[in-house]
């Protein structure tokens, strides 16, 4: 069987929380003021809303994202399945997968960088995947510019990354002298 990858593309997405969005856009207004049998519109109901879709009247609950895809469908979605298949546009941190996009050698002109010299370097970062070990702005150039820190110290442009993956992290679990005395006992009387 053929297998396929979600083609990354860019959504806007609010959430529903506590009979409340998140945030109020301008097409979350527009689609709250529709005719409720318009596809496209936003219905309240108590603690619920409804979105009218082409397949149909979809419920959104408590926790759900609303999001407004790439042909400006509005469609529900629930906050498990938003997690593994979504992630913030822009925002890169430390410990981010991130691609280097293949805009890297007008932007390092675009901040006076001379292009002969960063040839070799456009080669060896431009369409790369790499992991960002800092984010910082600079006040070198002509205005503040935020550069990502890559392997071996090299800088990239912010403008040049896209961000591929967050990792995830469990929450750390305190765990009490007595849970380790236990384990201990555990482990040493098998």
């Amino acid at each position: 069987m053929a297998k396929y990858r979600k083609l990354p593309v860019k959504i806007e997405a609010v959430q529903w929380i506590n009979g409340k969005l998140s945030e109020v856009t301008p097409w979350i207004s527009e689609a709250l003021n529709k005719d409720p049998i318009e596809v496209g519109a936003i219905i309240r109901m108590g603690d619920d809303v409804f979105i009218s879709t082409l397949e149909g009247e979809m419920k959104a609950s408590d926790g759900d994202y609303i999001l407004r895809g790439v042909k400006g469908e509005i469609y529900p979605c629930k906050p498990d399945i938003f997690k593994e298949t979504y992630m913030l546009i822009g925002e890169i941190k430390r410990g981010d997968i991130i691609g280097i996009k293949n805009n890297l050698m007008s932007e390092l002109v675009r901040l006076g960088f001379n292009k002969e010299e960063m040839e070799s370097f456009v080669d060896r970062f431009q369409g790369t995947i790499q992991t960002a070990v800092d984010v910082y702005t600079s006040q070198e150039h002509e205005a503040e510019e935020k550069f990502v820190t890559v392997e071996m110290c090299c800088e990239i442009p912010l403008a040049c990354c896209d961000l591929l993956k967050r990792p995830y992290k469990e929450p750390v679990k305190s765990v009490s002298k007595k849970d380790v005395g236990d384990l201990l006992d555990d482990v040493c009387n098998k």
